[in-house]
């Protein structure tokens, strides 16, 4: 029976988790070769890796029917603790992860932009840390966009208590999210980074805007 969470002991069994995402179809009971269609993926490519996830703890088989096996993943949550995993080796894989997902969103936005060749659409703006840095030129103000990438990073001065209560109010956002399950959906992805420091060394108030998403009505960005 698949617990709610389980606590993962073996290095190899984490790493595999974290770089084989094709384990994450097993959260329900299913047969291999079905999330093989599903996937695009050879059938035996699907199979060593669940092979894999089972020889490491990671699914189990829940039924049979005549030559069909049905697999699932024995938890709905895993954690490790820090010590598991080299931090170097577990962030460094999380954010190689974000890269390869966040790149081809990106230029299927660029894809769809009119104004794509616009030599002047990113902006990095600097200015003294006492003044709110200037808004960057949006690239495609008119086209709506069903998906836009985003990305945006900014260097700010604040105390311990107002960088922790950002997060934590930026965390509460993204966990509020209603999932909408049915209709025109696609899958969506929010990442929330925050470190102490400078994005660019000696820019201290900097601002970095890599965006299609449109300003909202009445906020349009001056040039």
């Amino acid at each position: 029976m698949q617990k709610d969470r389980i606590r993962l002991t073996n290095p190899e069994a984490a790493r595999t988790l974290r770089d084989t995402p094709v384990l994450h179809q097993f959260l329900y009971e299913r047969n291999s070769s079905d999330v093989a269609k599903q996937l695009g993926m050879p059938a035996n490519l699907v199979h060593h890796h669940v092979k894999r996830g089972l020889e490491l703890g990671l699914l189990f088989e829940t039924k049979r029917e005549g030559k069909r096996i049905y697999y699932q993943l024995v938890a709905k949550e895993f954690t490790h603790s820090k010590n598991l995993l080299e931090y170097q080796e577990a962030i460094a894989g999380a954010l190689n992860l974000l890269s390869a997902a966040f790149l081809p969103a990106y230029e299927a936005s660029e894809a769809q932009c009119a104004e794509a060749n616009d030599p002047d659409y990113h902006t990095i703006g600097f200015v003294e840390p006492s003044s709110l840095p200037p808004k960057p030129k949006r690239l495609e103000k008119n086209a709506v966009q069903t998906y836009p990438a985003h990305f945006q990073a900014r260097t700010v001065y604040l105390t311990s208590a107002q960088y922790k209560r950002l997060l934590r109010e930026m965390n509460q956002i993204i966990n509020d999210i209603n999932p909408q399950l049915t209709g025109d959906v696609k899958p969506c992805t929010l990442t929330l980074i925050g470190f102490q420091g400078e994005l660019r060394a000696g820019h201290d108030n900097a601002e970095d805007i890599k965006s299609f998403l449109e300003p909202l009505e009445g906020q349009e960005t001056k040039d």
